[in-house]
């Protein structure tokens, strides 16, 4: 088969792919490819075996696991340093040849190609783990051994990944309730110190409030105290108002008496020496007497 001319971007028209299928193989090795076409590539799912060997491939893109019809797959004499993640989609591959690359670790969606039996992968700077692990790969049997004992170790790692993993996520939601605890804490001492405030705001205003409700009683109890003084201080004046007016009202009826009492030992005398005219002298006394009495009772009672 003549080697196929491939474009500028370093990959292949549709037209040469199909051209070099047979039946369910199609070999695209020697082709210089540095590109896979795997937008052309899944257009032929009746093709089980891909040969991509000695071609100057330095990645696979992460569509390449779509191509999940493949079983047998050769990318050996290539430049691949790593394999896309998406690899481990190849669930029904049964076969696998990197030998010669650049691959120093395997995606851990590796332990997922259940059905793999043989694997070769000498000739690459493995990590010292997967190096022991893979072995030589010089014979049929070691390339099935290895096959088997990588998927082990992948898995194994695979499960360490995710119990990393899952104890990442256990901390990160431990830290999230941690600070969910704080801010929460935050926030109930910002409510019990706005709680606090309020109160202290209310006893200060009560506190204001009976200082001038009791301002307010003393004030009044000092009005009153004055108004009770001020009528005490009247009354006494009053009371000494009184006191001459009911003295010179008691020197009146005194003295008034005084002089009746001497009116009527003259008119006895006068009346001794003239009897005649007695009676209508005792008449006028008995009257200046009344008219006395009635003064002074009105005088007293005003």
């Amino acid at each position: 088969m003549s080697k196929p001319k491939k474009d500028k971007s370093g990959s292949m028209s549709r037209q040469q792919i199909k051209d070099r299928i047979d039946r369910h193989e199609l070999d695209l090795s020697m082709c210089e490819l540095s590109i896979v076409p795997v937008k052309d590539l899944v257009l032929f799912p009746k093709v089980t075996v891909l040969d991509l060997s000695c071609n100057l491939l330095s990645e696979l893109p992460e569509q390449f696991g779509e191509l999940r019809h493949l079983i047998h797959l050769d990318l050996s004499k290539n430049n691949l340093a790593f394999l896309p993640q998406s690899f481990g989609r190849l669930d029904l591959l049964k076969k696998l040849d990197l030998y010669s690359n650049q691959i120093s670790s395997l995606p851990l969606s590796f332990s997922q190609l259940t059905d793999l039996k043989w694997l070769d992968v000498k000739g690459n700077p493995l990590d010292s783990d997967l190096s022991k692990v893979a072995g030589t790969c010089t014979t049929t049997d070691e390339c099935q051994k290895c096959a088997k004992n990588v998927l082990m170790f992948m898995r194994s790692a695979a499960a360490q990944t995710e119990r990393d993993h899952q104890d990442r996520l256990d901390r990160q939601r431990q830290a999230e309730l941690r600070q969910r605890k704080i801010d929460a804490e935050k926030v109930a001492e910002l409510r019990r110190q706005k709680q606090l405030e309020k109160q202290q705001r209310r006893e200060k205003h009560e506190k204001e409030r009976q200082q001038q409700q009791e301002g307010a009683s003393v004030q009044r109890s000092k009005s009153a105290s004055e108004s009770t003084g001020d009528d005490q201080l009247q009354a006494r004046s009053s009371k000494r108002t009184d006191q001459p007016a009911s003295r010179s009202c008691l020197c009146y009826f005194f003295i008034l008496l005084f002089i009746v009492l001497l009116g009527l030992g003259a008119g006895f005398v006068y009346c001794s020496q003239e009897p005649s005219t007695c009676d209508d002298l005792q008449v006028k006394i008995t009257n200046t007497a009344t008219s006395f009495v009635q003064e002074y009772l009105k005088n007293t009672s005003s």
